[in-house]
Parts: C-alpha cells; sequence; structure tokens
C-alpha cells in the first residue's frame, strides 16, 4: 500500500528529523484520510440515530484510530514475519494482531459500559485502541530507525 511506497521512497530517509517524526510524516495523509473517513461514516448515521455529540465523538475518534492501528498493525507484521511466511502469511498475521487489539478493546468496552454506560464504554475503547496504535507506532519507528542506520 501506500506505507510501503513511502518506505522505498528515498526522500522519506532525507527529512532531517527523528525516526518517530519522520513516521509520524510519512503516514499523515493516511491518518487524515481515517479521520474524514470516521466522520463520513459516524456523523450520518448520528443525526439519524439521535446520538449525543460527545458520544458521535467518542466513535469518530474510534473510527479513526482503529483504521490507524491497522496501518501500524501492517509495519508489525512486517517487522514480525518479513518474507518468511510469504503475503498470505503476512496478511494472517496482521489480521491476528488486529483481532486482538479489537477483542481488547470491547472487553474495555463491556467493562466501561458495566462501570458507567455508554459514554464511558467508549472511552474505554478509544483508550485501549490508542495504547495499541501508540505502541504499534514505537514499533514501527524503532524499525524506520533500524532500516535508516542500517
Amino acid at each position: 500500500g501506500k506505507w510501503a511506497k513511502e518506505l522505498k521512497s528515498p526522500y522519506t530517509y532525507l527529512i532531517p528529523d527523528s525516526a518517530f517524526a519522520k513516521l509520524i510524516n510519512a503516514t499523515a495523509i493516511q491518518m487524515i484520510q481515517c479521520l474524514i473517513n470516521g466522520l463520513l461514516i459516524t456523523v450520518p448515521g448520528a443525526i439519524v440515530m439521535g446520538m449525543q455529540p460527545l458520544t458521535a465523538l467518542l466513535c469518530v475518534i474510534g473510527c479513526a484510530v482503529l483504521a490507524s492501528n491497522k496501518l501500524y498493525a501492517m509495519a508489525v507484521a512486517e517487522i514480525a514475519v518479513g518474507g518468511t511466511l510469504g503475503r498470505v502469511g503476512k496478511q494472517l498475521f496482521q489480521l491476528f494482531i488486529q483481532c486482538f487489539v479489537i477483542m481488547i478493546a470491547v472487553l474495555g468496552g463491556v467493562l466501561g459500559a458495566m462501570a458507567g454506560g455508554v459514554v464511558m464504554a467508549y472511552c474505554m475503547m478509544d483508550v485501549f485502541l490508542i495504547l495499541f496504535t501508540l505502541v504499534f507506532m514505537v514499533i514501527a519507528a524503532l524499525n524506520f530507525y533500524k532500516m535508516e542506520t542500517a
């Protein structure tokens, strides 16, 4: 995808910044696209269903973070599996990682719903998704640094 194209571009490595900042710059367009997609998916449904604005906002954040998580899970799968399992094996490993993250987020949502209702459920899901996405970003940035210095 676009992420692989960015890694092949020599201009990405010429950015005079840290590996993490380069990673953010290389994926900024996809992150914005994830946010716009989250808005386009959530806002019409929120209007039709009469959702509270806070709940709709948390839903948009969840959509955007989940899509960003997919991007960085791809990078983690590339690091963990590389070419050893082939393209299909890498995709299956990425799917496994994402299923695990979603399962933990749903568990957080259930606990949040039991503790404080729908808003707390969305907050807990978003927190878990954000934490996993940050972990995946750090792993991808470390790999970016390794590729840069190799």
